[in-house]
């Protein structure tokens, strides 16, 4: 009796295992698009979130370093500390502001938001051929240079740097705008 039924066990075992031969390819059908969404998902936003943070540090040393350099008061000298600050933001960028889609501005502005000198430029190419265009900041950077409220009439360096950034999934891209600012107070006399 108790052969008969270690048989029927195994047979049974057995039967059951053949039906369930393809169960586990189908379960990896299923999860897999979905697993390597999030996976993709993830490094993707990683390599967005390094961007951030390289173009933060290299935000804030520009306008650390523009606070202490003197603006002049030429044109020429204007455009010699532009081409200053900007150097020394893409330098430090790792890499991230070195693309035609990357726009920095740099402004020296009052604590109520009055505009004492502000220049833009844009980067085509590399940081070592890049152009520099001076002017305005262009419109695509919005609230640039902005009042904090700060009613005092103490001048601040103001830099800002705008890219586009990616992150993509198997199945979809999601495309922000990376915005970063930073704000150092001026130590320089800015006078016109």
């Amino acid at each position: 009796m108790m052969r008969m039924l270690a048989r029927l066990a195994t047979r049974d075992s057995r039967q059951l295992r053949k039906t369930e031969r393809g169960a586990a390819a189908v379960e990896f059908a299923i999860l897999a698009p979905l697993f390597f969404m999030i996976t993709f998902g993830m490094i993707s936003a990683g390599i967005t979130f390094n961007r951030v943070q390289d173009m933060t540090g290299a935000v804030r040393q520009g306008s650390r370093f523009g606070a202490t350099l003197p603006v002049g008061t030429t044109v020429a000298d204007r455009d010699t500390w532009v081409t200053s600050v900007l150097a020394s933001v893409t330098q430090t960028a790792n890499g991230q502001l070195d693309s035609s889609d990357s726009t920095i501005c740099v402004a020296v502005v009052t604590g109520n938001g009055t505009t004492i000198f502000t220049s833009g430029a844009s980067y085509i190419g590399s940081s070592s051929g890049g152009v520099v265009t001076t002017g305005s900041c262009p419109a695509a950077v919005p609230n640039f240079p902005f009042a904090d409220g700060n009613a005092g009439s103490a001048a601040r360096v103001e830099v800002v740097a705008r890219r586009p950034g990616q992150i993509m999934a198997v199945l979809f891209t999601v495309n922000p705008m990376i915005d970063v600012r930073s704000v150092g107070r001026y130590e320089e006399s800015t006078s016109s």
